[in-house]
Parts: C-alpha cells; sequence; structure tokens
C-alpha cells in the first residue's frame, strides 16, 4: 500500500530542494562573474596562454562547463538523498503504526 506525502512534507522536501538549488546557482553566479569582470575590466589577461596551449578564456569557459556539470550532478545527489530520507521516514512511521 502506497502512503501518500501530506502537503506539508511535499512543501518541505520542496524548500529543502529549492534551497539547495539557490545556493548552488550563486556559488556558480559568483564563478560565472569573475570570468564577466575579467572579460570586460581585464579582457588582455584572456589571452595568456595557461593549460597546454590554452587561453585563459577557453580554459575558463570550459571550466565553467565542467563546473556546471558537477554542480548538476551535486545537486541530482542531494535531490535524492533528501527523497530517500522522507520515504524512510514514511517506512518506518508506517511499520510502527501497523
Amino acid at each position: 500500500m502506497h502512503i501518500n506525502n501530506t502537503h506539508e512534507e511535499k512543501e518541505s522536501l520542496t524548500r529543502r530542494k529549492s534551497a539547495l538549488g539557490i545556493r548552488l546557482f550563486f556559488i556558480y553566479l559568483f564563478c560565472y562573474a569573475g570570468f564577466v569582470t575579467i572579460g570586460v575590466f581585464q579582457y588582455e589577461l584572456l589571452s595568456i596562454p595557461v593549460l597546454g596551449g590554452l587561453n585563459l578564456a577557453l580554459a575558463y569557459g570550459i571550466g565553467l562547463i565542467l563546473f556546471a556539470v558537477i554542480l548538476g550532478i551535486v545537486y541530482n545527489y542531494y535531490c535524492s538523498k533528501y527523497e530517500d530520507e522522507v520515504t524512510q521516514a514514511e517506512e518506518t512511521e508506517k511499520g510502527g503504526t501497523a
């Protein structure tokens, strides 16, 4: 038998996921703002070779893309963990009342 989440449990889970997403967004925003700031105020720095012949612009850009993928994986991991905690609590509660 499936027990539906209460409205409060769904809201709590949504709040936790949203808070995590917002935190990760601001972390990425800070890193991206660094790239834009360099591009606007010190654009000549972007032509400096840094990694294996790649200039800073390419290395930073590729790094931002990889960082976004990593943040997506982190977000998925923690959201799954939050959902598993709710499911485990439901199973514990179900077992205690039966």
